[in-house]
């Protein structure tokens, strides 16, 4: 049993954002301290949504990897931290800093992990027509493997596209956060390993193929999945052979009227 805890936290967008203001303002504020926050410098308008928010309540920050350096510095020469908090962070941690955190890192993946491991699991979800649920695991080297500290409760997300969704994940990772903390703090930690051979991935370089259309064997249902895990900004892709020639082309809105059976037709 554990009265605070002292953390070090890796965030990154709409997630990051959420997870800061869980942490500040929900059920453990007096418990969680957050003794410095990380933005990726890949993309400066989501680190910034972090970033700002951290500066608001005192926190230092770093970006990474520009300040790699300093941050290994800080918590190898400055500072105790108990554990490293990575809530959507686009870049690869490396072992050396995982290492730093008296009890490692954890990571909170948008997935029911070991499926759908990797960067995009949002998209696979909703063309799979799965539930939607949050899972909290070790931080290792490898992407997604650790073992499992916590997971939510499944959830219907049937008739979402990806931007709703995105933000719906956002909130609930937060919550899982700090579910998950609630544990650390009582003593109630127990680590399951992964399933690897049942492991599934879910990255940017299988994005396409994930949402093209096969006019051949997808079913009405699996046409308005995929576009909605395309969204209005990327959409359903397929082709069209026009004078001899495939041009490709999306879909960004679909809606799906289940067929009924039993309905007969003059």
């Amino acid at each position: 049993m554990k009265d605070k805890i002292d953390i070090i936290y890796f965030g990154h967008g709409l997630t990051g954002l959420y997870g800061i203001q869980r942490l500040k303002k929900g059920k453990l504020k007096d418990k969680v301290n957050i003794k410095a926050v990380v933005i990726s410098d890949k993309n400066k308008d989501q680190g910034d949504l972090v970033k700002h928010e951290a500066t608001s309540y005192g926190i230092k920050t770093y970006d990474y990897p520009l300040h790699s350096e300093q941050l290994q510095d800080y918590l190898t020469k400055k500072t105790n931290v108990d554990l490293g908090i990575i809530m959507n962070f686009d870049q690869k941690i490396p072992q050396n800093i995982i290492n730093l955190p008296t009890n490692g890192m954890w990571n909170v993946h948008q997935s029911d992990l070991p499926k759908y491991r990797g960067g995009l699991p949002l998209e696979s979800i909703i063309v799979n027509g799965d539930n939607f649920r949050v899972s909290v695991h070790e931080l290792t080297k490898n992407f997604d493997d650790g073992d499992i500290i916590y997971q939510s409760q499944p959830i219907d997300v049937w008739g979402m596209d990806i931007d709703e969704l995105y933000f719906f994940s956002s909130k609930q990772s937060a919550l899982a956060l700090e579910d998950s903390l609630k544990l650390y703090l009582k003593g109630d930690c127990q680590p399951t390993k992964q399933d690897n051979s049942k492991a599934t991935y879910a990255n940017a370089k299988d994005l396409n193929n994930l949402l093209k259309i096969d006019w051949q064997n997808d079913c009405g249902e699996d046409i308005f999945r995929k576009v909605l895990a395309g969204g209005i900004n990327r959409g359903a892709i397929s082709s069209l052979n026009i004078h001899g020639k495939e041009e490709q082309f999306r879909i960004t809105e679909a809606n799906f009227i289940p067929a009924n059976i039993n309905q007969s037709y003059p």
